[in-house]
């Protein structure tokens, strides 16, 4: 079981299996950058499980590991394009160029769609973004990396920590 006070985020999923013992590879998300964690979480049955990371190398490209109680092929097989969720700590977000945001779709956390990105528009330290909600109004949503959960450049859908009652000024 998960401590509440763990903050975990998204950050790819299982790829195919690398030979007989276990080991698999990681798709991460475009947009972070992973520091090698001791443990990733697997959602089973509604509930985020730790499995402690036994092997971890990472090239260029890709990133194989060897998770515990994940001996063979076909049980880790069994876990390909399964999402894989890590402790934020580990976790660096890289930085999209805001005018690519435009087109995006945005979500209040993991699932609550807002609406469409409009506009980025830049007021020097803060950014904020052009929303059209589903309403059809217009809000503005304040653009900080610290706020991005995720970010899928493939999907254009961007996840961020929007306060309650923000969307309602």
């Amino acid at each position: 079981m998960v401590s509440s006070d763990i903050e975990l985020v998204p950050i790819g999923i299982f790829g195919k299996p690398v030979g007989f013992n276990g080991d698999t590879y990681l798709y991460l998300n475009d947009d972070i950058e992973l520091v090698k964690p001791s443990h990733l979480f697997i959602k089973i049955e509604g509930l985020k499980v730790p499995f402690r990371i036994e092997k971890y190398k990472q090239s260029d490209k890709d990133i194989k590991v060897k998770i515990a109680s994940f001996d063979t092929k076909e049980s880790v097989a069994a876990l390909k394009s399964s999402k894989i969720y890590c402790e934020q700590k580990y976790v660096t977000f890289l930085e999209t160029p805001e005018g690519e945001l435009v087109g995006y779709k945005l979500y209040r956390g993991e699932e609550e769609y807002i609406g469409d990105v409009l506009e980025v528009e830049d007021h020097g330290l803060n950014s904020l973004l052009k929303v059209s909600i589903q309403s059809g109004n217009v809000v503005y949503v304040p653009y900080h990396a610290d706020l991005i959960v995720s970010l899928n450049e493939i999907e254009k859908v961007i996840k961020m920590n929007i306060a309650e009652g923000l969307l309602t000024l």
